[in-house]
């Protein structure tokens, strides 16, 4: 089967990650708004947060041990982009913090069968065409938070109702989400299974478990990095955003490129030695009292550790299809744990300690975990050895 068979299933995958994480991300801007509307503090938030990421642990057991098993997963991705802004809209819009706690399952259950359905498909794609799709998967991740940012201020601007303002937003994704839906894409049957159950793999809860790590870690940049900016060091309200944006610039460039550099320097390199250096540059950039080189720093970090999560993720890839998609839905069930208590954790040591300490925790803990697997990879290889 060649890429041009493919391309409308690889539109529709790299498409609908970018409508949902482009919603997603507008939320995100409107979120002082609705804590400020239903008068809640933000460990209240946090708890709306949580319950998200339980719903998304939910969903991925659902869609991994019975809908994957049962439909094509392109199928389940049509379904799951077509609910997700409807069942979004029914969440950002309600009127108390008990309504906002209780829809966060269902609209992060739509989302997490969305993910998981995409992943599962992408994995299969890869070994059809020989390709490594993934990097570009996750740069649909890091795209479609940008434009989710952006489009959420602009809307902020231009509506003074905060509810109009997300109905043109969801409208907006569904119109867009319904032409994918139309798209004439090949639907893959789920591979057989084993007549035998098997439990969790020792790979996959190894892998799964550095996943986690490295998932619950990333919002120190997320969440912390313009406190740190603004109080810390000074920088005008702003441009508080300015480790954010160029930490996501260097995922969205090595990303978008990040086939092509597996392909001419391998997994190995790509996902542990570039990820190591990455962390010994952002190391060196927060000993300087530098604003701009601390900042250089994070899109240097983003540039060479974006594509860890691909390689990581293709380690899990065996030559059974059933038990690669095993894998993947294993390895993807840990690593969501560590959206749902890491920001807790990182909360705490953040604010029993410093920002500026869980900074340079984040270095080295992501050059641990490069480490770990470096040796797992072939050096032309994405397969464990």
């Amino acid at each position: 089967m060649s890429d041009n068979e493919l391309s409308r299933n690889l539109i529709l995958t790299r498409a609908s990650i970018w409508l949902a994480m482009t919603l997603i991300a507008v939320w995100f801007v409107f979120i002082p708004w609705k804590i400020e509307q239903i008068s809640i503090s933000e460990s209240d938030f946090g708890f709306v947060l949580m319950s998200f990421g339980i719903g998304s642990l939910v969903s991925i057991q659902i869609s991994n041990r019975i809908l994957l098993k049962r439909f094509p997963a392109e199928r389940l991705i049509k379904i799951g982009l077509l609910s997700f802004p409807i069942i979004f809209f029914v969440w950002a819009t309600s009127q108390s913090y008990t309504a906002l706690l209780v829809l966060a399952l269902p609209i992060s259950i739509s989302f997490g069968i969305l993910n998981s359905s995409v992943v599962s498909a992408t994995a299969r794609y890869e070994k059809i065409l020989g390709r490594k799709l993934m990097p570009f998967h996750m740069a649909c991740f890091s795209i479609g938070g940008l434009s989710g940012t952006i489009f959420g201020g602009l809307l902020l601007s231009q509506f003074e109702t905060k509810e109009i303002a997300l109905l043109y937003a969801v409208g907006f994704i569904f119109l867009l989400a319904l032409a994918l839906a139309w798209l004439r894409t090949i639907n893959h049957a789920p591979p057989p299974q084993s007549q035998t159950s098997h439990g969790i793999s020792r790979l996959a809860v190894f892998l799964g478990i550095l996943a986690a790590l490295n998932f619950g870690t990333v919002g120190i940049i997320m969440d912390w990095s313009a406190l740190w900016l603004t109080r810390d060091l000074g920088v005008a309200l702003a441009l508080g955003g300015g480790i954010i944006f160029a930490f996501n610039s260097g995922e969205i460039i090595s990303r978008v490129f990040g086939e092509g550099l597996l392909n001419r320097f391998g997994p190995r390199t790509v996902g542990a030695t570039f990820t190591l250096i990455g962390c010994g540059v952002l190391l060196v950039c927060l000993q300087t009292s530098s604003v701009a080189i601390i900042i250089f720093g994070f899109f240097i970090f983003g540039l060479l550790t974006s594509n860890f999560f691909p390689v990581l993720l293709g380690l899990g890839v065996t030559a059974d299809d059933a038990e690669t998609q095993k894998n993947i839905g294993d390895i993807n069930l840990i690593a969501f744990t560590g959206f749902v208590f890491g920001p807790t954790i990182v909360g705490f040591l953040a604010e029993a300690y410093s920002i500026n300490l869980i900074m340079h925790l984040l270095a080295i803990l992501w050059a641990l975990l490069a480490s770990l697997i470096y040796f797992r990879v072939k050096p032309n290889s994405s397969q464990a050895s």
